[in-house]
């Protein structure tokens, strides 16, 4: 099973593939509901602002 990573850019949806060359990468099955879906990471990892929530000062924190 695969999964593409797309990035939004002005609007638009492309491929996103600026880690390793790709945007298509091997992965585990996933559940049902969540085939065929768009999913934002956001919805399950905290997300930061380098600026307003003060990356300079709290960056280390938000790694685990």
């Amino acid at each position: 099973m695969t999964a593409t990573m797309h990035e939004k850019v002005t609007g638009n949806w492309y491929e996103y593939s600026e880690l390793d060359g790709g945007a298509s990468y091997r992965i585990h099955p996933v559940a049902d509901r969540y085939r065929g879906e768009g999913l934002h990471l956001g919805n399950f990892f905290p997300s930061y602002d380098r600026i307003e929530d003060d990356g300079y000062n709290n960056c280390l924190g938000w790694v685990d």
